[in-house]
C-alpha cells in the first residue's frame, strides 16, 4: 500500500490518493494535532471514511512512538501489521497506552457501522476494535434475543445472575470461563457486528457482555451516536470523553437526537 508523509506523519492509504483526499487527511491531522474540533465535508463517493480512518489511526501510531521514544522504549507496536502483541508486550506497554487517546467513531446506525468496518478492513491498520450495541442486536440466546426494550433486558439480568429462574444463559456463562482474558479478545479480527454476534454464538460465548469487556482495552469503538451523546448510557458503559477522540459520520444526523 502507497505511504505519503502528511504533517510529518506517515500515513498508509489502500491506493494513490486524489489530491482532495490528501487535503482531507491534511485537515484531519492538523485538527488531531492542535485539539481542535472540525467541521468536514466532502462529497458522496470520495472516501471520506478511508481518510478519516487512515489519517486518524497514521496519527495515533506516530503519537505512540513519540510516547515510546519519550520513555526510551524500543519496541514499536505495529498497528499496520495482522500481528498482535503477546500480553508480556501490552503490560510492558500500558503506561504507554494510557496516555493513547481513544478513538470513537459514531455513526446514526449499525449499517453504517457496518461499511465503516468493511472500510477499516482494506487498509493496512489493525486496532483493537470494540463495537458496541444492546442486547436487541448483540444477544444469541435463544429466548432473550426474541424479547425488546425493558423485557428482554429484565429477563438477561435474571438470567445471568442465578440459576432458579426458569431462564438461564449458558452464553453468559461461556463469557464468564473464556472471555475475560485479554489474550482472548485481543486475539479477535477485525469484526463488524454481525460477525461478532455469529463468532460468539459459534464458540456459546455472549456477544454483549465480551463488546462490553473489549472496549476497555480497545484503540477503535464503534458506537451508534446515541451510545455517545446521552450520558446515561454512556457511564452506563464507561464510556469516557477524557483523552478521546471523537469522529461523528454523516454528523448532520446528530442534530436529530438533540
Amino acid at each position: 500500500m502507497p505511504t505519503l508523509q502528511i504533517g510529518g506523519i506517515p500515513v498508509s492509504f489502500p491506493f494513490t490518493p486524489y489530491d482532495s483526499q490528501v487535503v482531507y487527511m491534511e485537515k484531519v491531522i492538523q485538527s488531531l494535532e492542535f485539539k481542535q474540533n472540525a467541521l468536514l465535508e466532502s462529497p458522496t463517493g470520495t472516501g471520506k471514511t478511508l481518510c478519516l480512518l487512515c489519517a486518524t489511526l497514521a496519527w495515533r501510531l506516530h503519537r505512540l512512538k513519540q510516547l515510546r521514544a519519550a520513555s526510551n522504549k524500543p519496541k514499536v507496536q505495529y498497528e499496520t501489521t495482522t500481528s498482535r502483541p503477546d500480553d508480556t508486550d501490552d503490560n510492558d506497554d500500558q503506561g504507554v497506552a494510557d496516555k493513547l487517546p481513544k478513538i470513537i467513531y459514531a455513526s446514526r446506525t449499525h449499517s453504517q457501522l457496518k461499511q465503516v468496518v468493511k472500510e477499516l478492513k482494506q487498509t493496512a491498520y489493525k486496532p483493537k476494535v470494540a463495537i458496541l450495541g444492546s442486547r436487541e442486536h448483540l444477544c444469541v440466546h435463544p429466548e432473550v434475543s426474541q424479547m425488546r426494550g425493558t423485557q428482554q433486558n429484565h429477563t438477561c439480568r435474571q438470567a445471568v445472575r442465578a440459576q432458579q429462574y426458569s431462564v438461564t444463559c449458558t452464553y453468559k456463562a461461556g463469557y464468564d470461563r473464556q472471555a475475560k482474558s485479554k489474550r482472548h479478545s485481543a486475539a479477535l479480527p477485525i469484526l463488524d457486528i454481525e460477525e461478532l454476534v455469529t463468532t460468539m454464538k459459534g464458540r456459546e460465548v455472549c456477544p454483549f457482555y465480551l463488546s462490553r469487556d473489549m472496549l476497555v482495552a480497545a484503540d477503535l469503538v464503534f458506537m451508534p451516536y446515541n451510545y455517545l451523546i446521552e450520558p446515561f448510557v454512556r457511564n452506563s458503559l464507561g464510556v469516557t470523553l477524557e483523552n478521546s477522540v471523537l469522529i461523528f459520520d454523516e454528523a448532520h444526523n446528530v442534530v436529530r437526537l438533540l
